[in-house]
């Protein structure tokens, strides 16, 4: 079965057993009232019309004979897709045919065996098989929502559209960065530079990035106004986007150390970026302008935010260091430094005993602090802005994993207190929110990066464990789990919550194996 539009074709093929070829076929007509030839398979009897125009699509059916109880058959289905008919009759109706499908599954299964296992490291001596195999699903997956032309796909799961009639098939600069560095660290250069090449073709012209994009790089849609209640201009961003793209370039750089690549990049993304991350500052309180949140869901000046602008100034500062560009770092140092200062100042709560996730400049200019506790904090020391063993920040963590914890069966951290987004349990006391893998593993990777012991170690092994255990077939995570039960709730899978899980299996085993020569070289001692 062939079915073509413009230079687009592809071809519908398979085999029972031995016997070559699909068994029963249905061409026909779709819309204007009509729902297409699924109908038709409804009673397994298809009309095998040979041809039709128009606006068709097409069923196909195998025919396996009659089930014989423990005796197996085998069916194999394929699909050759090309630009021009003889793409798809080559591969489809005569390499397959005279090769074997079985030819290919193995060639593409060990191929991508061999390029999940780039990085060569050896999981399974601190953390297991099962560790082992979800990580190296993990980078799979993350790959398969890469695009050619370097987006990277939040998720491709279609059942969303059952909550907001959208996807989250686009590109947030924001997930694409820590995918990005997620496989950048599983040794993927070739796929990561692709991404930020993306987000140099897609960087405003002012030099910041808008809420998504869709894979060819142009505007996503978005439910970010670009004006406020009282109808004055702001921007519909978030800035850590911005912030993040850079941290995450410096981190490829750092790991793969290509300076021929990251040249490129510095007059056309990096210094438009910084040098507008600098202008972006509220004169008031030395942080960052008000933009919305990394959850889109509120408008202030949100911890997660300055973390991830420090970051994305403290990156162009290395990569003008490294150019010799002089006047550049100056500038970047003293933008990021004041961006700290500011933070110990007027972002850190001496009240609450730890930083709130935002502030809020009032119409009279008062401050509103939100003391709502949300795992995002741990942004602040994350991307390096403050160390992860800073009393302010090791309250924040503690309150996070003391507070956030699902206490009903499925365990895992929630995204904030009181979530709404798909909400299950009414009581917070119980429930504070869903539990989310990227949530969990940002705990573990706090847990990880302080442990100065094997037994510190622990709780993020019993965190990474649970995202191992909460996993659906095949190896994919959600975005959060029904906080009694386990079952997937949102997408899935989502790239960003196999990132995490990417990057807190690279931190445990960098962490035991400092640990072990640390414990090595003091009992040589």
């Amino acid at each position: 079965m062939i079915a073509y539009k413009a230079n687009r074709y592809f071809l519908v093929g398979g085999q029972c057993d031995s016997a070559f070829g699909i068994s029963t076929w249905a061409n026909g007509k779709k819309g204007n009232g009509l729902a297409g030839t699924w109908v038709d398979a409804e009673d397994g009897m298809l009309g095998q019309n040979p041809i039709e125009q128009g606006s068709v699509d097409c069923t196909v059916g195998f025919d396996l004979g009659s089930a014989v109880p423990n005796q197996p058959r085998t069916m194999t289905h394929w699909l050759c897709m090309g630009t021009r008919l003889s793409d798809v009759t080559t591969y489809g109706q005569e390499l397959i045919v005279s090769k074997g499908a079985e030819t290919y599954r193995d060639r593409t299964r060990t191929y991508w065996q061999v390029w999940s296992e780039k990085d060569h490291r050896h999981i399974d001596e601190e953390l297991g098989h099962g560790v082992t195999d979800l990580y190296r699903r993990s980078v799979l997956t993350a790959r398969t929502h890469v695009d050619n032309r370097g987006a990277v796909i939040a998720s491709t799961d279609f059942d969303i559209t059952k909550f907001a009639r959208d996807t989250y098939a686009y590109a947030w600069p924001r997930d694409g960065a820590l995918v990005a560095n997620a496989l950048d660290r599983a040794g993927h250069e070739d796929v990561t530079r692709e991404f930020f090449q993306f987000c140099q073709q897609t960087l405003v012209e002012e030099g910041y990035f808008l809420h998504k994009y869709t894979p060819y790089g142009n505007p996503g849609s978005s439910w970010l106004p670009w004006v406020d209640s009282h109808g004055a201009r702001t921007l519909p961003i978030q800035e850590d986007e911005t912030g993040l793209v850079l941290w995450a370039l410096w981190q490829h750089y750092r790991i793969h150390r290509n300076l021929d690549f990251v040249v490129d990049l510095y007059s056309n993304l990096i210094v438009p970026a910084a040098d507008w991350m600098v202008s972006y500052v509220d004169q008031r309180n030395g942080l960052p302008i008000p933009s919305w949140d990394l959850w889109e869901e509120r408008w202030g000046v949100h911890a997660f935010t300055v973390g991830a602008v420090w970051a994305g100034l403290d990156a162009a500062r290395g990569f003008a260091d490294l150019f010799g560009d002089v006047r550049a770092y100056g500038r970047y140092r003293d933008a990021a430094e004041r961006m700290r200062e500011a933070s110990d100042t007027n972002l850190y709560s001496e009240e609450l005993g730890r930083f709130p996730r935002r502030i809020t400049i009032e119409d009279d200019e008062s401050v509103t602090v939100d003391t709502v506790l949300d795992s995002a904090i741990y942004g602040l020391w994350r991307f390096g802005m403050y160390p992860p063993d800073d009393k302010r920040i090791v309250n924040t963590m503690q309150a996070i994993a003391e507070q956030l914890a699902n206490k009903a069966n499925c365990g895992g951290i929630a995204r904030y207190m009181d979530d709404y987004y798909f909400k299950v349990e009414p009581d917070t006391k119980k429930t504070p929110g869903n539990p989310w893998f990227m949530c969990t593993m940002w705990l573990a990777q706090w847990y990880i990066v302080t442990a100065k012991s094997a037994a510190d170690l622990k709780p993020a092994r019993d965190m990474i464990d649970w995202a191992v255990g909460h996993q659906l077939p095949g190896g994919l995570l959600s975005e959060q789990l029904d906080p009694h039960t386990g079952a997937p709730l949102s997408v899935s899978p989502l790239t960003w919550s196999h990132a995490e899980f990417i990057v807190t299996v690279d931190e445990y085993c960098s962490a035991a194996d400092r640990i072990k020569r640390t414990t090595h070289t003091d009992s040589g001692a």
